[in-house]
């Protein structure tokens, strides 16, 4: 096997504990990280304690009362050169689960999620000239559980989530909607074929939009659909399915153009899956992999020499330390333990190469939501 020479080391800690909650790498080397949950009631100097069963059937979405978690709007960005994490302006509300993007212009957009009372419709753009939070456009449906992606055009498609809001028990969706940055409007696509939340999307290399798995609410199952969205067409297409239901898991364009996908799990509250897969899209055709252990609400980051670093699993006792995936010889390896065993954290890729660990809950009896981050660096 071979053998990697890396680690993980301590970074400046965030001001606020969070986990579900949204992170990306800035063009000017910063990492942005946006919202999540934190316990109810307490704040960022206060211990955490939340009974696993609580954790496991008190999703995101849920009222307020039923769940242990409430939202925050705090907004935190990190330097590497200094290793520290300064505040910035807060989101005009507390929202956790969010997509994030950043556009051409290189402002950023925070796409729905929910909040203590459901899912939201909101929509915020971040302008780093003049540091602050401005509404733009509301989604026509509120969502949490979606997808946000940037495409070739600079417009963002987002597609399912679920509609959770009172009075409704929650809906699973197949709506996708479409944002268009220069009019700071939303607009109706497409349909998706079939329902779907907790699925991934993928820009492909042509800039076509690989939509892989997720739960159906319709099926109630875990779904193994493939279908492809074309900008240009501004229709869906059918390709190979996966080959097992999956949902909770990552997608991750490597530099030759596949698709890895791994992790996650095969059927609602399932186990984490060991047995991945990479999709050919030129041949439309899957082949298996398998990571060295199972993952679940991980983090997969494509490092600078086209490696794939897995990090994190959320099942309590059972070990499933980093590991690294290299394309060219589909070959999985150890890469070190993390310094703190995290799940639902956020993995940002810096200029250095190395990467940066933000966030999460501890695999424990008791969850607690943590401040603390850690880099990767290759040695």
């Amino acid at each position: 096997m071979t053998v990697i020479r890396s680690r993980f080391t301590p970074t400046g800690s965030m001001h606020h504990r969070r986990f579900l909650h949204s992170a990306i790498s800035l063009s000017d080397g910063r990492v942005f990280v946006v919202g999540g949950l934190n316990s109810a009631g307490l704040n960022a100097s206060q211990p955490a304690d939340m009974h696993t069963s609580s954790f496991q059937h008190r999703l995101p979405g849920m009222d307020v009362a039923a769940s242990p978690f409430n939202a925050v709007s705090v907004v935190e960005s990190y330097r590497e050169e200094i290793g520290q994490w300064a505040l910035e302006p807060p989101l005009p509300e507390a929202l956790s689960g969010a997509g994030l993007v950043q556009l051409n212009s290189q402002k950023l957009l925070v796409v729905a999620g929910s909040d203590e009372r459901g899912s939201i419709a909101s929509a915020y753009l971040y302008d780093p000239d003049t540091l602050g939070w401005t509404a733009t456009g509301g989604l026509h449906t509120p969502r949490f559980g979606h997808t946000s992606t940037l495409l070739g055009s600079g417009k963002v498609l987002v597609v399912g989530g679920n509609n959770l809001r009172p009075p409704n028990n929650g809906q699973v969706l197949d709506g996708v909607e479409i944002y268009n940055p220069s009019t700071g409007v939303w607009s109706k696509e497409t349909w998706l074929p079939h329902d779907c939340m907790n699925h991934t999307a993928t820009r492909l290399s042509d800039g076509r939009v690989l939509v892989l798995g997720g739960y159906s609410g319709r099926q109630n199952q875990a779904l193994s659909n493939a279908t492809v969205y074309d900008p240009d067409t501004r229709k869906w297409a059918p390709v190979r399915p996966l080959p097992e239901p999956r949902m909770m898991h990552t997608a991750t364009l490597l530099d030759d153009g596949r698709v890895l996908v791994c992790g996650g799990t095969n059927e609602p509250f399932g186990l984490s899956q060991q047995l991945g897969f990479i999709y050919n899209p030129p041949q439309n055709t899957w082949c298996q992999t398998e990571t060295l252990a199972a993952h679940i609400y991980h983090s997969a980051t494509v490092l600078k020499t086209g490696e794939v670093l897995v990090c994190g699993n959320a099942s309590l006792g059972f070990d499933a330390p980093p590991e690294l995936f290299h394309p060219d010889t589909a070959e999985w390896i150890p890469a070190g333990r993390m310094e703190t065993e995290r799940f639902y954290h956020t993995a940002s890729g810096l200029p250095s190469g190395n990467v940066l660990l933000a966030g999460g809950l501890a695999p424990t009896s008791h969850p607690q939501p943590m401040e603390q981050a850690e880099l990767y660096v290759r040695d």
